[in-house]
């Protein structure tokens, strides 16, 4: 049997001096708190597992598969990566302080660029959007 921990709002969270575990802290939907501890392995698969389940929820609630989470870009960096001469670490950051990195081949920025030219190609001229 388990022990469902039910959960209005995340509070805040600690991570352990030797970083080898977090907690969650939050509030009961009654208001007490509760709290839930995983090692940090645990969530690194959260991260990879989270945006898959938050895009589901999302296309749930509104019954659109369309629909996509998308955050503002509010800076990115391209640093060569130390471990591969053939990749380079690509960061992407959102004015609140958010970002992810991606380590991405030479060949695929390469591809990454043809599209965007391709893409922006197609685009209409400002002056065009503005008549």
């Amino acid at each position: 049997m388990s022990n469902d921990i039910v959960a209005e709002t995340l509070t805040k969270f600690e991570v352990t001096p030797d970083g080898a575990h977090v907690r969650f802290h939050a509030k009961s939907p009654e208001g007490s708190p509760v709290s839930m501890s995983l090692p940090t392995e645990c969530l690194t698969q959260m991260l990879m597992t989270l945006p898959r389940i938050a895009l589901e929820a999302l296309q749930k609630r509104h019954s659109d598969e369309s629909l996509r989470i998308v955050y503002p870009a509010g800076s990115w960096r391209v640093e060569q990566s130390v471990q591969s001469e053939n990749t380079f670490i690509v960061t992407f950051g959102t004015p609140d302080g958010f970002e992810v990195s991606f380590g991405i081949e030479i060949g695929k920025l390469r591809a990454i660029q043809a599209a965007f030219k391709n893409a922006t190609d197609q685009v209409p001229s400002q002056s065009a959007l503005l008549n």
